[in-house]
């Protein structure tokens, strides 16, 4: 049964909007990894096998939210509204507030992400994205002033939720969403598709989520790099 439940579970999982999704978004384009958002432009399958359970909790929070939002929340909260940016990117905003001009971004976190945003502040990727959703509403005509962020601890309590806001700073937006253009003129430069070792020539950016990429190939080593079967990450 279990292994029947994980089957189903990672099926619908696979074929998810989420998942099946081509466009770039806010989340790619706040990813620090230029090499990222190089297989994303050159449309190259994700290889990476991580489990995506965390991700499926985060986005089952995100949809109880909205309901309960759209239910019981105040008339000038608006959700999960659609924000094209451009030609080539489209995102979804979590939360807006009319009437304060916030945008707002749901964030479910385990425990040793909720004690390093609580220590430490949230990741830079996380700040770049929620300016740009501020970008995506503020293009709609919405007068947008500041932007937040609340993590909602997966293994926690209501009392445990932190939230972090600051000033809508669109110069960080705008400088997210001119990244793909330089990267695709670096693309073009390296003829990555005739010369695949290039990729070791895109710049990449290591950490400790390089094993939930989904480029990440745990296969290939250092001496290897990248191409186009994957990235060894850090």
């Amino acid at each position: 049964m279990k292994d029947q439940i994980t089957d189903v579970i990672l099926d619908a999982e696979q074929s998810s909007p989420r998942s099946l999704q081509s466009q770039l978004g806010a989340s790619d384009l706040s990813n620090p990894c230029d090499r990222y958002i190089a297989y994303k432009l050159m449309g190259v399958p994700g290889r990476n096998d991580a489990d995506p359970w965390p991700a499926i909790v985060g986005t089952g929070i995100h949809w109880w939210l909205e309901d309960a939002i759209k239910r019981v929340g105040p008339d000038d909260w608006m959700t999960e509204h659609v924000l094209p940016i451009g030609d080539e990117i489209v995102s979804h905003g979590d939360l807006f507030i009319r009437d304060l001009g916030w945008v707002v971004d749901h964030k479910s976190a385990g425990k040793d992400r909720m004690n390093e945003v609580t220590k430490n502040g949230p990741p830079e990727k996380y700040v770049t994205q929620v300016n740009i959703y501020g970008l995506g509403y503020e293009l709609q005509g919405y007068n947008v002033s500041k932007v937040a962020l609340i993590f909602y601890p997966r293994a926690g309590r209501l009392k445990d939720i932190w939230t972090w806001v600051a000033d809508y700073d669109p110069r960080r937006a705008f400088t997210a969403i001119d990244r793909p253009t330089a990267i695709s003129h670096r693309l073009q430069q390296l003829d990555v598709l005739r010369n695949p070792h290039r990729w070791e020539q895109i710049d990449a950016t290591p950490s400790h989520d390089c094993g939930y990429c989904p480029f990440y190939s745990a296969t290939r080593t250092a001496e290897e790099g990248a191409s186009y079967d994957g990235c060894p990450g850090r």
